[in-house]
């Protein structure tokens, strides 16, 4: 039995089906050679200019990171041209003062302060040193004073620093004279405060007045050291109990300055 003409033609035409597909397949297949070639061409055309481009943004990062370091720095110098112009403004300021001090020592009768070293305070109680030493030209017997007042003596010196005895110690007393009177005495802090011992009841102290070194193998004389706070009579009844308010309160100061001393000069 033939098959019916029908299925003839649905023959036929799945046959054209499957040439129409396979044309299709192939074409694809060219297409997608063609495409992957162009995308190639494409990529090797445009690399120069995505290497060129990103080279200008990785040039534009770093001089926008070199402009704010330049504005940071800009806003730096600034401040330093500041800072240096209120230092500047301080100097002038501390030789006006200098120059009070001098002539006000003058007025006082006191020893003019001359010239000394800077140095760094530290230490507490009883113990303090310097920052300076003998490769400091700081010997032992050098005067420690705190813009003109007396602090202390250099005892001994190492390389870069020094012990002091100072105005605090209980086993240090100083001559003294209580000024504007000329009264001697003799300085010392044994019971833990200042002040001056063996003063005549006869003598006519005030609060107020000023006391200062005699002068002794150690000290030169009129180096301020303190006022005259309180005054009692002792239980002797033929002194005065004159207690001392020191120029300088050790623990509250930083910086002091090294003067030659006796031996040293």
């Amino acid at each position: 039995m033939s098959l019916p003409t029908r299925t003839k033609q649905l023959s036929f035409w799945q046959q054209a089906l499957v040439m129409v597909v396979g044309v299709l397949v192939l074409i694809g297949l060219q297409i997608g050679e063609l495409d992957q070639i162009f995308r190639d061409r494409v990529f090797w055309t445009l690399q120069p200019g995505y290497q060129l481009a990103q080279a200008i943004n990785n040039w534009f990062v770093k001089t926008q990171s070199v402009w704010t370091i330049y504005k940071e720095g800009g806003s730096r110098l600034v401040y330093l041209e500041k800072q240096n112009l209120q230092l500047r403004q301080q100097i002038v300021n501390q030789e006006v003062l200098r120059q009070e001090n001098e002539q006000l020592r003058q007025q006082l009768g006191l020893e003019p302060s001359g010239n000394y070293q800077v140095k760094h305070l530290y230490g507490f109680d009883q113990n303090w040193f310097i920052n300076g030493g003998t490769n400091h030209n700081v010997l032992p017997g050098d005067i420690i004073t705190a813009d003109g007042i007396l602090v202390g003596l250099v005892t001994e010196s190492g390389g870069r620093a020094s012990r002091l005895k100072t105005i605090v110690d209980q086993d240090w007393q100083i001559p003294v004279k209580i000024q504007p009177l000329g009264v001697w005495g003799l300085f010392s802090n044994a019971k833990g405060y200042s002040e001056v011992l063996y003063v005549s009841k006869t003598t006519e102290l005030q609060v107020g007045q000023t006391v200062v070194t005699a002068g002794d193998e150690d000290l030169p004389p009129n180096i301020a050291i303190g006022t005259i706070g309180q005054l009692e009579v002792n239980n002797d009844g033929t002194t005065w109990r004159v207690i001392i308010d020191p120029l300088v309160k050790i623990n509250e100061i930083n910086y002091v300055e090294v003067r030659p001393g006796q031996l040293n000069r």
